[in-house]
């Protein structure tokens, strides 16, 4: 007999769907902000990529209830924070060299019908330790900002012009200004 699968914190989001196939519905039915992330958690790349911790800091719910969904455990539906985010501005964001930063521009991708994410974890993940990330996006791209923070990266955030918002992600830590 095999043993069921441990599922925690640090389950990637692809084993612990493959383990319980109704998943993303129990994601859904918990929290109507996963009704936003179907799209984009359905990717089979972005899938492989997230741990369920990181989804829970995307969508600001405890990661102590997406782990007990994942097990079959019943969980009391509990709405998330809006999906906004801090958009006061930081010190270092004006002096962030575009140039020298690795950049991602989302609004074509957006555009195309398709979701950036699995595109942008392979640019956080090509990145060197000390590189400056940009993203430009339709939108404030607070679940964004929320996943990379938990890995690492401290972000500021500016409206640029309607539906062109830049955000710019720099290692928790560097040393002296942004490049």
């Amino acid at each position: 007999m095999a043993t069921p699968m441990v599922i925690d914190g640090q389950t990637k989001l692809i084993d612990a769907w493959l383990a319980r196939e109704d998943l993303l519905d129990r994601f859904r039915a918990y929290n109507p902000a996963f009704k936003e992330f179907l799209r984009v958690l359905g990717d089979e790349d972005v899938a492989r990529e997230l741990s369920l911790a990181d989804i829970a800091s995307m969508v600001a719910s405890p990661e102590e209830d997406l782990i007990a969904l994942a097990n079959g455990d019943e969980v009391e539906a509990a709405p998330s924070k809006p999906m906004i985010s801090d958009t006061e501005p930081v010190s270092w964001f004006d002096d962030v060299d575009v140039s020298d930063a690795c950049l991602i521009d989302t609004r074509p991708i957006f555009e195309s019908g398709k979701e950036p994410l699995a595109t942008i974890l392979q640019m956080v993940a090509a990145a060197d330790r000390d590189d400056i990330l940009i993203v430009d996006a339709p939108f404030c791209p607070a679940p964004l900002r929320r996943l990379l923070a938990r890995r690492g990266y401290e972000s500021g955030v500016k409206e640029l012009a309607a539906s062109h918002w830049r955000c710019a992600f720099k290692p928790m830590g560097h040393e002296g200004s942004p490049r």
